[in-house]
């Protein structure tokens, strides 16, 4: 769809209004609760409303993300770090992450067979890894994936929320 020239200039308008207050707050997450909600709302909407200077620092701040995720991700096959019972909240807190999300689906394949040796195909957690990691993908490639990959497994008491999220 094309712009039209009255909503290119509410755009420029909202940007040169927002873009001022958003540079003196910063993006360091500083200050009390009303300043880190304010920084939030400015940032995003100089990027709905097209910011390239606030797109561009956004993804570079995103990318630096990845790095924690796949470290946080590492961390919960580490029983030191994060306890066995905990494992499936961690990988629910990834995955619900939009930037996450792939990253730990090809996580949990990736140790599916430790993950099953851990906790068996039949226990609570493995039902919880499984349907985190596999519940917010959409398209009918992911679906084809998920399907191939799952083909042949004993995923215990784990199939309800497989063909759940194979339904969606």
């Amino acid at each position: 769809m094309q712009e039209s020239p009255a909503l290119s200039l509410f755009h420029k308008y909202v940007r040169n209004l927002m873009k001022p207050v958003a540079v003196k707050l910063g993006w360091t997450d500083e200050g009390d609760h009303l300043k880190k909600k304010l920084r939030s709302a400015l940032l995003r909407v100089l990027i709905r409303f097209g910011d390239e200077e606030t797109i561009t620092k956004a993804k570079l701040t995103f990318q630096n993300l990845m790095h924690l995720n796949v470290r946080y991700l590492n961390y919960s096959l580490d029983r030191d770090k994060v306890r066995p019972q905990d494992t499936a909240s961690v990988i629910g807190v990834a995955a619900r992450n939009t930037i996450g999300r792939l990253l730990t689906w090809r996580f949990v394949r990736m140790n599916w067979p430790y993950f099953v040796e851990m906790f068996g195909p039949g226990s609570f957690s493995m039902d919880m890894i499984l349907s985190e990691s596999i519940s917010h993908f959409s398209s009918k490639f992911d679906y084809d994936e998920i399907k191939n990959f799952f083909n042949g497994r004993d995923v215990g008491t784990g199939v309800q929320s497989l063909q759940q999220s194979l339904r969606e």
